[in-house]
């Protein structure tokens, strides 16, 4: 048996095409982790999943039966808490939601109060502000090319509010319409002889450089070379001559120590 979307699930923006194979392989790998919802004999909750079973051959997929009181409100919530589709996109889910339940006759406390959420309430719950879902109610009663292109994620709804107000012709046709392409900004090019010749220009130039590098690498070597050598000879001639220093030193002091012992001896032979 084939089963259809439901319309408050219809309303919100479908799966892109990457998401929806990685939904193919998650379910081809582990199967439908969480079953399938219907309602009035249609999908309500779970469309993606029950494509990809179609796409896997899945002949039952589970599935059970909404019993709640509220499946506006059930399938709010269950969007909301996806977060998938840009601002725009939410809030238009929920005006269409808010039209099947004025339609319906079947009063929604959830739809309702996000219609009439303040700007700070609806950033925090949904991310739409106030002016957004005004602008969302007025697309819904654009035409359906404009509404797809909103569900698309491919037109805001500030636009498709103002495309609202206008005929069905121009509607169509601002969809229809491609968006201007901005210029393509034209880089200035060199003739091809100058090219060339700049070209020419620096590889001489970069093989001037390697040899200039070559050529101080060796400077630099010798010089370091050479000072070296000075060095050591500095240091040879500093050792000899502190050797010489010390053995003068110790020459001095024995000559010291002579001629005080001679000048004590004179003393004493005096007496």
């Amino acid at each position: 048996m084939k089963y259809q979307q439901h319309p408050l699930s219809a309303s919100w923006s479908a799966m892109d095409e990457e998401a929806f194979k990685a939904l193919i392989d998650d379910i081809d790998a582990n199967g439908v982790r969480n079953p399938i919802v219907l309602y009035e004999g249609k999908i309500l909750d779970g469309w993606h999943r029950y494509r990809a079973c179609a796409e896997l051959n899945v002949k039952k997929p589970p599935m059970i039966e909404y019993d709640g009181g509220d499946p506006a409100g059930f399938v709010l919530s269950m969007n909301l808490h996806r977060r998938h589709g840009s601002q725009s996109q939410v809030a238009f889910a929920i005006a269409k939601m808010a039209d099947w339940v004025k339609s319906s006759g079947r009063p929604s406390a959830s739809v309702e109060s996000a219609l009439k959420m303040s700007v700070m309430k609806a950033a925090a719950i949904a991310g739409v502000s106030e002016r957004t879902m005004a602008d969302a109610k007025a697309a819904t009663t654009a035409v359906p090319e404009v509404q797809n292109a909103v569900m698309k994620g491919e037109m805001p709804v500030s636009k498709a509010a103002k495309l609202a107000k206008q005929s069905p012709e121009k509607q169509r046709e601002a969809v229809n319409k491609p968006e201007p392409k901005a210029p393509v900004k034209r880089e200035e090019t060199v003739p091809l002889s100058q090219y060339t010749k700049l070209q020419q220009e620096y590889e001489e130039l970069s093989q001037n450089y390697h040899a200039l590098s070559v050529e101080l690498s060796a400077c630099e070597a010798v010089r370091n070379g050479e000072q070296v050598a000075e060095l050591k000879k500095l240091h040879g001639q500093i050792m000899s001559l502190t050797q010489s220093r010390d053995e003068w030193q110790n020459k001095c002091a024995e000559q010291t120590r002579q001629l005080n012992y001679l000048s004590n001896k004179m003393k004493k032979s005096e007496k």
